[in-house]
C-alpha cells in the first residue's frame, strides 16, 4: 500500500495529518518540557521553540507527526 499512489485527496489528508501531528507534537513536548521545571520555569514557550535542538523540540514534533501520519495510513488501510 503505496501512499504515492493513493488518491489526491487522500495524500492530502495524510499530509495535513502530519501537520496537524507536527504543532500538537510540540506544544505536547512544551507542556511536557514546563511542567518539568516546576513553578520556576521562567522560559516561555517562544524561547523553547527558538531553540529546537537544544530542547527537543524538533523529537516532539517528529513523533507528533509520525503518529498523525500512522492514523492516517491505518484509516486507509482498514477502510480497504
Amino acid at each position: 500500500m503505496n501512499p504515492f499512489k493513493w488518491k489526491r485527496e487522500h495524500q492530502i489528508a495524510l499530509l495535513l495529518a502530519v501537520v496537524v501531528g507536527i504543532s500538537l507534537g510540540v506544544l505536547l513536548g512544551y507542556f511536557a518540557y514546563s511542567t518539568s521545571r516546576g513553578a520556576a520555569g521562567d522560559w516561555g514557550f517562544k524561547y523553547w521553540i527558538r531553540h529546537p535542538i537544544q530542547r527537543g523540540a524538533h523529537w516532539w514534533g517528529l513523533f507528533g507527526g509520525s503518529v498523525g501520519a500512522s492514523i492516517v495510513y491505518l484509516k486507509r488501510l482498514l477502510s480497504n
